[in-house]
């Protein structure tokens, strides 16, 4: 993003700026938000800079904080449910087969 020094300090994305992302993403904005959403902008990318002022020496990296170990359960062989007790609960079949409605419209 272009940064503005020419004008107020707390303004650091600009109008010009503002109005070609706008264009970009196909979005009509008026000059009354486009002043605006530069504020706004300009203000996230102060929160961001903000992140440059702080010691972050001891800090460890975001995925090293919790060390946890496998959290899924060993995988266990069972028997399954007989072949006939499986189709006593299927509402249509014919044979060992199961009838289900159709998914795709046959147009």
């Amino acid at each position: 993003m272009k940064l503005n020094n020419n004008q107020e300090q707390n303004k650091v994305v600009d109008l010009e700026t503002v109005c070609h992302v706008a264009k970009l993403i196909r979005l009509e904005i008026d000059p009354t938000q486009a002043e605006e959403f530069s504020k706004q902008f300009s203000q996230i990318i102060r929160y961001f800079q903000l992140l440059d002022h702080l010691d972050t020496e001891n800090v460890p990296p975001a995925n090293e904080i919790w060390h946890t170990g496998n959290v899924f359960r060993e995988d266990e062989v069972r028997d399954s449910l007989p072949k006939e007790d499986f189709l006593k609960n299927v509402p249509n079949r014919q044979g060992d087969h199961v009838n289900i409605p159709n998914v795709f419209d046959e147009s």
